[in-house]
This record gives C-alpha cells, sequence and structure tokens, in this order.
C-alpha cells in the first residue's frame, strides 16, 4: 500500500515551511506556489495537503492527454510534453492535492523520491509518513466532532 503525507491537525501551526521547502527542494525557488503540498486552515485547523496516491486516481484516469501515469508505487508521473495545462486533474482530485505551475503542467507530490524534505523540515512534526491502513491512528476524531458536527 503507497504511503503518503499525513498532516496532523493537532500539531499544524500553519507556518508554511513544509510549502517552502518543497518550492527550493523542486524549483529552487521560495515561493509556495510552486509546492506540492499546500497549506490551508480549515476552522481551527491548519492542515497541509499533498498526493494520496489514490488506487485508481482520478487525474490519471481523466487527463484528456494522458499526460499522466502512475508507477507501481502509487506515484504521479507527469509528462510535461503531452499535458497541454487544462488543469482537468485540479478538477478531478478529490484531495485538492494537484495545482499548476506557471508553465502549464501539474504539481503532484512524488515523495521527493521516497525522502520527503517536507517530513524532514516540519518544525512541529506535523507531517507523517503513513499508508492508508495506519490513517485512523492519527485522525483527530475530536476535533472533526466540534468542527463538522460528527462523523
Amino acid at each position: 500500500m503507497a504511503k503518503f503525507i499525513f498532516s496532523d491537525t493537532m500539531r499544524c501551526n500553519g507556518c508554511g515551511i513544509c510549502e517552502l521547502i518543497c518550492s527550493w527542494y523542486k524549483e529552487e525557488s521560495f515561493n509556495p506556489l510552486l509546492s506540492r503540498i499546500k497549506k490551508a486552515r480549515i476552522g481551527l485547523a491548519n492542515v497541509a495537503t499533498a498526493c494520496r496516491f489514490c488506487k485508481e486516481p482520478p487525474c490519471v484516469v481523466q487527463c484528456p492527454t494522458k499526460a499522466l501515469t502512475q508507477k507501481d508505487g502509487g506515484i504521479i508521473v507527469v509528462d510535461k510534453e503531452r499535458c497541454n495545462g487544462c488543469g482537468w486533474c485540479i478538477d478531478v482530485c478529490p484531495y485538492g492535492a494537484i495545482s499548476i505551475h506557471p508553465e502549464r503542467f501539474p504539481l503532484i507530490c512524488d515523495l521527493c523520491d521516497n525522502d520527503p524534505q517536507c517530513v524532514k523540515i516540519c518544525p512541529t512534526d506535523a507531517l507523517i509518513l503513513v499508508d492508508q491502513n495506519e490513517l485512523s491512528d492519527y485522525i483527530n476524531y475530536d476535533l472533526i466532532e466540534r468542527e463538522l458536527g460528527g462523523i
């Protein structure tokens, strides 16, 4: 089962260092718009989102130019030559984990070749590498109950 980056809402302070280190590591620019991980504030919670490496990723299935493929480990590969920058992948991603580079190709987390820099540098240890089976150990059900009124 593919591992992905999970954000512990009890630890994340919304600092954005994850976005900065990602953009630096991938693009050599401290620019959150070039990051493959995105931070957001939802109610009282700060959260960071990145690709969850879906078993049957809608971004791959729905890409009209077939510019996205999925490797055996779950990582989504972008063929920049085939991509037309239509943004369809953004619309179909259930996690909101895809954005478009200014040069018109999708920015999708690839776990930095299994050494995610954002996880290593997070000052509050809020980013955790987990698989779907481990996820329930980290979900803050009390926060969900308070913010959304139940599960």
